[in-house]
């Protein structure tokens, strides 16, 4: 198994997106990352609908996704500031959202 780490990916931005398309697709066709870990150390997205999509993505490639937030999943959208939500709720949506979509938000003996 190897490890495998990546941050600011920052899906947000279409070439961002498509890097991250093009990576699960590679992995998709030739089975490289099957047996392997990866650790997504934040800043993905500040929106839990891209989140959710990247996890999920990578999830369909390697065998372990873990997640940790960013600075950036925590910032505030301004539909989130109307329903009063602060970064603490943010972060709880987060893990929720990362926790759906498969990913490992808390420490877990993988080996």
């Amino acid at each position: 198994m190897r490890i495998f780490a990546i941050s600011d990916i920052h899906v947000d931005f279409k070439a961002n997106w498509e890097y991250l398309e093009r990576i699960v697709s590679n992995g998709l066709i030739h089975g490289e990352y099957i047996e392997d870990a990866v650790i997504v150390a934040g800043d993905i997205s500040h929106l839990t609908r891209h989140v959710s999509w990247a996890l999920h993505q990578l999830g369909t490639v390697f065998k372990y996704v873990f997640f940790c937030v960013g600075n950036h999943e925590l910032w505030i959208t301004a539909e989130e500031k109307a329903k009063k939500m602060n970064s603490l709720d943010k972060y709880e949506e987060m893990m929720k959202v990362a926790t759906k979509a498969g990913a490992i938000v808390s420490r877990k003996e993988i080996l």
